[in-house]
């Protein structure tokens, strides 16, 4: 993952976080999905972050990214996520590949690396107080391999808790409108 902190485009022309955050784990899942069904059972895990502060996407704007915003680019990549990955669980549902997504909760990693000025104070004052790396990993391989989650597929695991889905997320419209657009950014590579 990213949170590129200054407006960047990907060599194929996509907004930075949107292409790394998204865009990748769109286009890989998507590339692998016939083999990840043969090997039934199989678990997808999405790693995504905390979106409630995030009120929408804006979906006229999401491939442009006119108004960069960094707090705003980077959740909207990971609510993406979030949208893909339950539109994902219902289009396998009979297939025994389940499909989840994680937030691990703040642990301390690299992440924030491209922070400055005050930002970059706060993420070195957060850091503090953050969970070591091993509890974020723990919780993704638990998701990942755990018997608690063997047929949960779709939901929601913040931190150690199942929750409910963002309100974005959970509009089936929205998540048909992602879709297209992601379609039609992709074409060349699907």
């Amino acid at each position: 993952g990213i949170n590129s902190t200054d407006k960047a485009v990907s060599k194929d022309g996509f907004e930075l976080n949107w292409a790394i955050n998204y865009l990748a784990p769109y286009l890989l899942t998507n590339l692998l999905l016939e083999r990840l069904k043969e090997s039934a059972p199989a678990r997808i895990v999405n790693v995504t972050t905390n979106t409630d502060f995030l009120e929408k996407i804006n979906f006229d704007d999401i491939e442009k990214q006119s108004d960069f915003d960094t707090d705003d680019n980077y959740s909207a990549s990971k609510l993406s996520l979030n949208m893909f990955s339950i539109d994902l669980a219902e289009r396998l549902k009979n297939t025994a590949v389940t499909v989840n997504y994680l937030y691990p909760g703040y642990i301390k990693s690299n992440l924030l690396r491209h922070l400055k000025g005050g930002a970059k104070l706060m993420q070195f004052m957060m850091n503090i107080m953050a969970s070591p790396t091993e509890v974020g990993a723990d919780r993704i391989v638990r998701l990942a391999i755990s018997s608690e989650y063997k047929d949960v597929t779709g939901v929601y695991v913040a931190e150690d808790q199942i929750t409910p889905p963002h309100s974005e997320a959970q509009i089936k419209s929205k998540r048909e409108k992602l879709e297209q657009i992601t379609v039609k950014a992709l074409k060349q590579w699907l």
